[in-house]
């Protein structure tokens, strides 16, 4: 069986969602460009030009927002020295921000008021990190989910989709919290959890729907 490993969330949101997308336009952003001065990444944009109104931006922790409310600040660091960031979503209480300029996956500031003051923190996150987050909480409301904590069980399913553990623990080094790997044939997500520190489940997603269009990697 061809399986896909520790795939980017642009790969697993194309399997999802196909062609299916919902989102703002390029004009939209455009035009905050010129009249606002509001520049993002091309990483977050081209993921609100696609699913800016598809659950997976508005299920989970994070949502990230239309242009129009996003706003400029400016983060200073110990040393004084002061650094232009854009708030572009919400998560919980927060604010989240990123650098303005082209940065493929930004750090996240983290803005928050409290009694008339803004505080202006950065996170040891990422974007993606979090959209990460959303994308799991969407593939686990899966009516087909299927969620295995007991190691011998988790082994024999694993097996039943063709996984190579090895290259499960190749990848969790630099995982932080999730890690998305897809078998073609039987068109199901295989995910680990590793949410709690440690890698605490598996999760099995199938749906007919699911297609994998990418380069299909050798037998």
């Amino acid at each position: 069986m061809s399986v896909i490993y520790d795939m980017e969330p642009s790969e697993v949101l194309r399997v999802i969602y196909g062609n299916n997308t919902d989102g703002i336009s390029q004009a939209e952003f455009d035009k905050n460009k010129i009249d606002r001065g509001i520049e993002v990444p091309n990483s977050i944009r081209l993921y609100l030009e696609k699913y800016a109104y598809k659950p997976v931006n508005h299920q989970g922790d994070i949502t990230l927002f239309h242009p129009n409310i996003m706003t400029s600040h400016t983060y200073r660091d110990n040393d004084g020295t002061e650094l232009p960031i854009v708030a572009v979503g919400r998560m919980s209480d927060y604010r989240i921000a990123v650098c303005e300029g082209n940065i493929e996956d930004p750090a996240v500031f983290l803005i928050k008021s409290m009694q008339g003051s803004v505080e202006i923190t950065l996170s040891k996150t990422t974007v993606f990190e979090l959209i990460k987050n959303n994308i799991f909480s969407v593939l686990l409301k899966s009516r087909s989910a299927v969620s295995v904590d007991d190691p011998n069980q988790a082994v024999k399913m694993l097996r039943r989709y063709g996984v190579n553990f090895d290259e499960i623990e190749n990848a969790l080094s630099h995982t932080n919290k999730y890690m998305f790997n897809f078998n073609m044939e039987e068109r199901t997500f295989i995910l680990a959890d590793l949410s709690e520190g440690k890698l605490s489940r598996f999760v099995f997603v199938s749906d007919e729907n699911f297609f994998y269009n990418g380069k299909k990697p050798a037998v």
